[in-house]
Order: C-alpha cells, then sequence, then structure tokens
C-alpha cells in the first residue's frame, strides 16, 4: 500500500514538473515573438518608448529608521538635489546639539594649559635651590610638569575629536535625507509618513522621459548595414510617429545591442528623440527606419 502511494505521489510531481517546464518554455516563446513582432506587420518596425533615466532610491539607513515627512507627491516633477522625503532625525540632532557645545568649549583646553603653567614656575622655583628643596621634591615638579604636558594635549584631542562626532553626526543627519538623483517626475512612493521604512524597497522612483528613448528591434540583414553606415561616419537618423502625428519626429541612435536576439533575427536598437510634448515612456510607436539608399549617398559630415 505504502508502495502504491509513492508511486502515485512521483507521478503527480512528474506531472506538475512537465505542466511548470511547458509554461517556461510557452513564456519564452511569447517574449521571442513579442521580440520579432517588430518585424512583422507589412514590414514596418515598432518601438517601446522607454525612460531615458530611471532612479530607485532607499531612505533607511536602518531597518527602524521612521519616515518623518515626504515633501511630494506622485506626478511632481523634481530636480537633481531637491529633498523628496526626510527620515526622523530628531535623535541625531539633539546628540548634535550637545557635542556641538563641547566641541566648542574652549574649558578643557585652558584649564590643561592653565595647571601646566603652574607646573612650570613650580620647576622654575625650585630650579638651582638644591639645599632648600630634597631631590625627590624637584624630580617629582618635573613629573608633574611633564604630566600637565600630556594633559594638555589629551585635551586638545578631546577636543578633536569632538569635532569630528559633529561631522559624522550631521552626516548621520544628511543620509536621512532622500535627495534626488535626476531631473523627472514622481513615479512611485512607497513609504508613509510615520511609518517605519523597509529598506528592501524604493523609497520614491523618479523618471525623466527628457529626451525619450525609444527601443526597436531592427531586422539582422538591415541592422548589419546600417551598422555598417555608421561605422563609415554615415549619419543614421530614424523617425519615429507619435500618437496622432502626420510627421515623424526625428531620432538618433544612442546605442546598438552587441547580442542578436535570442532567435538571430534582430538586434535591439536605442534611439534617442526630443520630448516637447511629453509622451510617456511604456508606448509601443513606428519607427521608421534611414532609407539605405539614400544614406549612402549622403556625404560624410
Amino acid at each position: 500500500m505504502r508502495i502504491q502511494r509513492f508511486l502515485v505521489l512521483a507521478m503527480l510531481c512528474s506531472g506538475l514538473l512537465a505542466v511548470a517546464d511547458a509554461q517556461t518554455v510557452k513564456k519564452d516563446e511569447d517574449t521571442f515573438s513579442e521580440r520579432e513582432q517588430d518585424l512583422s506587420d507589412g514590414g514596418k518596425l515598432w518601438g517601446n518608448t522607454k525612460p531615458c533615466e530611471k532612479a530607485e532610491m532607499s531612505l533607511a539607513s536602518r531597518s527602524s529608521d521612521v519616515v518623518l515627512d515626504i515633501k511630494v507627491k506622485k506626478g511632481d516633477l523634481v530636480k537633481p538635489g531637491q529633498v523628496l522625503a526626510v527620515g526622523d532625525t530628531r535623535e541625531e540632532e539633539a546628540e548634535l546639539k550637545t557635542t556641538e557645545l563641547l566641541a566648542n568649549s574652549e574649558v578643557a583646553v585652558r584649564a590643561a594649559e592653565a595647571t601646566m603653567k603652574q607646573k612650570e614656575l613650580e620647576v622654575k622655583r625650585m630650579t638651582g635651590k638644591e639645599n632648600v628643596f630634597t631631590t625627590y621634591e624637584v624630580e617629582k615638579a618635573k613629573l608633574d610638569l611633564d604630566l600637565a604636558h600630556l594633559d594638555m594635549e589629551k585635551a586638545a584631542l578631546d577636543q578633536a575629536k569632538l569635532k569630528s562626532q559633529v561631522d559624522q553626526l550631521k552626516t548621520q543627519i544628511e543620509r536621512k535625507k532622500l535627495v534626488s538623483r535626476i531631473s523627472g517626475v514622481v513615479q512611485e512612493i512607497n513609504i508613509e509618513k510615520g511609518a517605519v521604512v523597509d529598506p528592501q524597497k524604493p523609497a520614491i522612483i523618479v523618471i525623466n522621459n527628457t529626451p525619450l528613448w525609444v527601443e526597436v528591434h531592427v531586422p539582422i540583414e538591415m541592422s548589419l548595414k546600417l551598422h555598417e553606415l555608421q561605422q563609415a561616419n554615415k549619419k543614421l537618423e530614424f523617425g519615429v510617429m507619435l500618437p496622432g502625428a502626420k510627421q515623424a519626429t526625428p531620432a538618433n541612435v544612442i546605442f546598438i545591442d552587441p547580442e542578436a536576439s535570442p532567435a538571430g533575427k534582430s538586434q535591439r536598437w536605442v534611439l534617442e528623440m526630443p520630448n516637447a510634448q511629453q509622451v510617456p515612456s511604456g508606448l509601443r510607436l513606428q519607427v521608421i527606419p534611414p532609407r539605405l539608399d539614400k544614406v549612402a549617398e549622403a556625404k560624410v559630415k
């Protein structure tokens, strides 16, 4: 009976694995077919718009950090260096005030300096009066002076250490400010005011669609010819048909993928175009490639 149950379980597991493998293959095939779609539809090329920059930024430096304030909302335009959110820095700021007071205070250094001068006077008073002071008293006075010098150096060192702690605290406070690295639009906000930050997730995502990138899979034969012309310093200019437009918008080549598609039928090109109309990324647009005969006849600029 146990053997029969084992065989049944083994058959079920084999069946599930086979289904999973089939789904994986189907998914890969779908991905390949999507890439090769650019090559069909009456010889037309189709590309997908992409942001030229995307910044996924985190706020937390520790798992226990709390969001003190969020200064933007979805859809806001931001600039590089703009503060997007702030972590709770009240504890660090309180410690910073105390440390700055101690670091800027000269009391400890001046006290050590006064003690040192007193010991110097004591040594001078005993010098040359061996008949009045014993050798032990003179040597002890000299040792006390040496200790006073060391105390003076220690006070200066302690003050320098406090100033270093001030710099560290200021750095910790700055790290709890989420500052945008790029210009763009706030796409996602994954934090809430007063909530603990999840350091595994980006707190805020900013994307920049100006200029706009277009990713297109060019047929391999056309891609090789265009690449050859580009290497010969021929100017290649694609055209992109924006929604509702009657004329194509010029787009320049900024990247050619050195690896062909898995099926070997196309090569990925990335184009860059102006985006005064603020066309969003994620669109599928028609791409008009350069005419090979016109490019070949054009003069090198």
